[in-house]
């Protein structure tokens, strides 16, 4: 049976890096630490306060950015250069040299080992249902602006700014139904093993 974890706003843990603000919304496996890179994935949120950053080195990490909010250009040297606006997403190695210049709110899945992901970003006016792939192992919904009703299997929950809902053990779990209180704009994450 699908498990999930909902972590509210609130709930979550924001630091300072060199160029804004990052909080995490979830770490894997749980009691892994970022600081330590003995994690599987993390997501998180940031904001990028500086008009020019340089990302934190990575290795071995793949990494998935989306903007949320604003518009940036991400230069990853002697690889490419890519402008982002809101739900663009950017895929690249943690141990590649990467520099952004503009401001934003940006949205983050890394990976390590031999998990990947997909980012979608979408507005949300209507009931809409979400179909999990087969393969999709974790699966998560993050809530940028509104507030939405999510039901599954006989269950449900009212993700309001700034919460965040990661599903695990899908094997029963293959819709969401979504209905917005308001207009909404959320974020999916896809995690595959």
């Amino acid at each position: 049976m699908a498990k999930y974890k909902f972590i509210k706003s609130e709930e979550q843990q924001t630091t300072e890096w060199s160029g804004g603000t990052t909080t995490e919304l979830c770490i894997y496996p749980e009691g892994a630490n970022y600081a330590e890179r003995n994690f599987d994935f993390r997501i998180s949120s940031a904001v990028v306060q500086c008009e020019k950053s340089e990302f934190t080195p990575l290795p071995s990490v793949y990494r998935y950015l989306m903007i949320m909010d604003g518009e940036i250009s991400v230069s990853h040297e002697n690889q490419h250069t890519v402008k982002l606006k809101k739900f663009d997403v950017n895929e690249f190695w943690g141990d590649w040299h990467t520099v952004s210049i503009g401001k934003a709110r940006d949205f983050n899945l890394m990976c390590r080992n031999d998990l990947r992901g997909n980012l979608a970003g979408f507005e949300l006016g209507d009931e809409k249902t979400i179909h999990i792939p087969e393969n999709c192992k974790w699966y998560g919904l993050y809530l940028c602006h509104g507030a939405v009703e999510l039901q599954w299997n006989s269950e449900s929950a009212t993700l309001c700014q700034g919460d965040f809902i990661l599903f695990s053990e899908l094997t029963d779990l293959r819709q969401i139904f979504l209905t917005p209180e308001e207009k909404s704009e959320i974020v999916e994450v896809q995690i595959f093993s």
